[in-house]
């Protein structure tokens, strides 16, 4: 049975140790929006949900390569590492993407320090699409062996211009605890500008 009643209520830039808060082992990342009617076709609204794995001291993908980011293309890091399960559609206009975390599985890996979460319009300049014309998008934590919602963020900005928003991070600290950052910064940029930031060739 689920207990949600414990939820952390979180809003822009705030943090949350989730080592502190629980014993989490498992973690489903769920980021979900609603789209309007008349975006209700996935093809002509394409939302993607994009996973890079990233060294702390340098802020870049620990290697230049796609297999250390989940996304439509990849959706399985390392031995069930990180799993994107992609579109969840719950009607016409509600959208949720899932992400799996096994967090045992990921602390054994010594040089990911940081999980960084972005969601991007595919195509969106050349569809004369934006953020704007989602509403209601959040992020929740839920603590996959028990069901139970830890945390969820509701991105309160109008995102009138921006293309691509960073949602979430998730990082070890000094003590090596696991922390979840709500970000939400918004950007005028594609997939392909975070690829290059993180440090991959596109």
């Amino acid at each position: 049975m689920t207990d949600n009643t414990q939820v952390v209520q979180l809003i822009k830039g705030q943090r949350v140790n989730l080592s502190k808060k629980g014993n989490y082992k498992h973690l489903d990342v769920i980021v979900g929006w609603k789209q309007p009617i008349s975006y209700d076709n996935a093809q002509d609204y394409d939302v993607d949900v994009s996973v890079f794995c990233l060294s702390n001291a340098s802020g870049k993908l620990i290697c230049p390569s796609p297999d250390y980011m989940a996304f439509y293309n990849n959706k399985i890091i390392g031995d069930n590492v990180i799993i994107h399960h992609g579109d969840i559609r719950n009607g016409k206009t509600d959208v949720e993407e899932k992400i799996s975390i096994d967090d045992d599985k990921l602390i054994a890996i010594p040089n990911i320090n940081q999980l960084d979460m972005v969601v991007t319009i595919h195509e969106a300049k050349m569809k004369n699409q934006n953020f704007g014309q989602l509403s209601n998008a959040f992020v929740k934590v839920i603590d996959t062996d028990t069901g139970n919602i830890v945390l969820q963020y509701d991105l309160a900005e109008q995102y009138s211009t921006e293309t691509a928003v960073l949602i979430a991070s998730l990082y070890r600290n000094d003590e090596q605890n696991l922390v979840f950052k709500a970000e939400g910064g918004g950007f005028a940029v594609g997939l392909d500008a975070f690829c290059i930031e993180y440090g991959l060739n596109v």
